[in-house]
């Protein structure tokens, strides 16, 4: 008993070119262009022989064209066969007028002639099946010899085609390098401009972040800040308006005894118990309904109301408005009061100060240029955020486009790289 050796079999392995573009697309152009060589010299004896079976053909139509029938037939046939061969004549001549052998044999002019011939061929065949048993009749050696090169003639098409067709797989996998190394440069183009942009927004999304943050500190540092200002002339009428509606309530409330009196002295007067000029009167009226307005519309130191609490005052110690013992003692002493501490000329004074002062401090607020500045720091800080926002979503269309573009370079390397391998038997790598 033995043990057998192991034995190692050698892999063999797959030669690998590491190719730029470049040198691809130059190699491939230089593959073609032997191809072509090659061709054009193989493809000689194939154009020979059908220009060699386009004649045949041309004399065989040109001989059944010039036939006359060996024997005598009757006129109805004679007229049916001879319609025939016209029909088969005209068309296959029209057929081999499109058939013209190029002289600079390019790979586009041969397809172009392989087209010509396989269509006329096919018309002759078509032409053939339909008029040929008819013009047989009359001329059948003619036409069977006409048949016959029409045969052969589609025949050397055929072959011409599958010829053209062999070469031809070779030739579009050598365009395919081609093309698909055109697009790969379209697309290296379009990944370098894209990259480009996208390093230049991202730059620009920094410094708009960079803007926007130090318009938001700003913002903010003004409305902390600048606003106080504000705020305190806002404090200021708030405190004005307040004392205002103090002494409006204090007007008020000391009218609010007298109020009952004068129109006690209105009905004395509007009986003729008593007199006073209109002006007095008019102003005894508003007295009477709005104190506050009355006190506000008289001239300073209120001399319409110092002479109707005069007016008052006599009529009330002549008993003549009927008031009780503990009313009259009561209004007695609140004009005397009135009359001499002069406290509503006072107030009034007050209440007109506090108004101008009111109106000032509105007017300053409103005035301020800081509303303005507000307004362009809050402008500034939204339009830095749209671009800001604006940027962001280039960068992202921006970002998506380079993943477009990065896939579809990834395909077209795999498919260049796969094309490029079976062209030259070995495995491409493109670096």
């Amino acid at each position: 008993m033995f043990v057998r050796k192991p034995f190692w079999r050698k892999v063999p392995t797959c030669e690998v070119k590491e190719l730029t573009l470049d040198e691809l697309e130059g190699l491939a152009k230089k593959l073609k262009e032997d191809k072509l060589s090659d061709l054009v010299k193989s493809v000689t004896s194939k154009l020979n022989e059908i220009a060699s079976a386009r004649e045949e053909v041309h004399a065989a139509v040109q001989a059944l064209g010039s036939a006359e029938p060996t024997e005598e037939v009757y006129p109805n046939l004679y007229k049916m066969g001879d319609g025939a061969r016209r029909s088969l004549f005209n068309k296959a001549m029209r057929a081999l007028g499109t058939i013209e052998i190029p002289k600079n044999p390019t790979w586009q002019a041969l397809l172009d002639f392989r087209d010509s011939v396989l269509w006329a061929a096919r018309s002759m065949m078509e032409a053939s099946a339909v008029h040929g048993r008819y013009a047989a009749i009359i001329f059948e050696k003619q036409t069977r010899n006409f048949i016959r090169s029409v045969k052969r003639f589609g025949e050397l098409a055929a072959r011409f085609d599958d010829f053209l067709q062999g070469w031809g797989r070779g030739l579009q996998k050598l365009e395919a390098i081609c093309l698909l190394s055109q697009r790969r440069r379209e697309i290296l183009e379009s990944l370098a401009g894209a990259r480009d942009q996208r390093e230049w927004l991202e730059k620009e999304i920094r410094s708009l972040e960079r803007a926007l943050e130090e318009g938001s500190s700003e913002l903010g540092h003004f409305l902390a800040h600048e606003l106080i200002q504000l705020q305190h002339l806002h404090q200021q009428v708030q405190e004005l308006e307040r004392r205002a509606k103090d002494v409006e309530n204090e007007i008020s409330s000391t009218f609010s005894g007298l109020s009952r009196p004068f129109r006690k002295m209105k009905k004395a007067l509007m009986l003729g118990g008593h007199r006073l000029d209109g002006g007095a009167v008019k102003m005894l009226e508003l007295y009477i309904n709005d104190p506050l307005r009355a006190v506000l519309s008289e001239d300073d130191g209120l001399p319409i109301l110092n002479l109707l609490l005069r007016e008052l005052l006599g009529l009330i110690q002549g008993g003549k408005l009927g008031l009780e013992v503990r009313e009259h003692e009561k209004r007695l002493r609140q004009i005397q009061s009135l009359l001499s501490s002069g406290v509503l000329s006072k107030l009034q004074g007050e209440y007109r100060a506090l108004l101008g002062e009111i109106s000032t401090k509105k007017l300053e607020y409103e005035r301020s240029t800081l509303h303005g500045r507000r307004a362009e720091l809050e402008k500034s800080v939204q339009e830095k955020r749209a671009k800001l926002d604006l940027a962001r979503e280039k960068l992202i269309t921006m970002a998506t486009k380079i993943d477009e573009l990065e896939r579809e370079l990834r395909e077209n390397t795999a498919e260049l790289e796969r094309v490029s391998s079976e062209v030259l038997g070995a495995a491409v790598k493109l670096i």
